[in-house]
């Protein structure tokens, strides 16, 4: 018992996947994150008609960093898909890991929008 113990953090994994790996997986789900938080938050700048203002500034700048510490929320879930999803046949869980998948890009562009939302209402 205390051998498989052992084992298991001297393979350098972690979640169950190889540490590597890990750090692709979070870079990849950080970086489209990203991109959906800047790319939902300016084009709800330009559809109210605001581009050039302070929201969309502050959506760039330290926006980012709070899209990137948000996504951290739903890449757990995703990493424990990658692993199920492969090994199952349930529709059912199929059928919630699309639902998933669907809220998981629908996040940070939601997250943008009430980001620039609060910034208008506070300044």
């Amino acid at each position: 018992m205390e051998n498989i113990y052992v084992n298991k953090f001297m393979n350098n994994q972690i979640l169950g996947i190889d540490k590597e790996q890990y750090n692709q997986k979070a870079s990849s789900h950080s970086k489209a994150n990203i991109l959906l938080w800047i790319l939902g938050g300016i084009i709800f700048n330009i559809f109210k008609g605001n581009l050039i203002s302070l929201s969309t500034i502050l959506l760039i700048i330290p926006g980012i960093f709070v899209a990137s510490f948000a996504s951290i929320l739903t890449f757990f879930v995703d990493i424990k898909k990658n692993q199920i999803i492969p090994n199952t046949n349930n529709i059912l869980v199929l059928f919630l890991f699309t639902i998933w998948y669907v809220i998981d890009l629908a996040f940070p562009i939601i997250l943008s929008i009430s980001y620039v939302l609060l910034i208008e209402y506070l300044f």
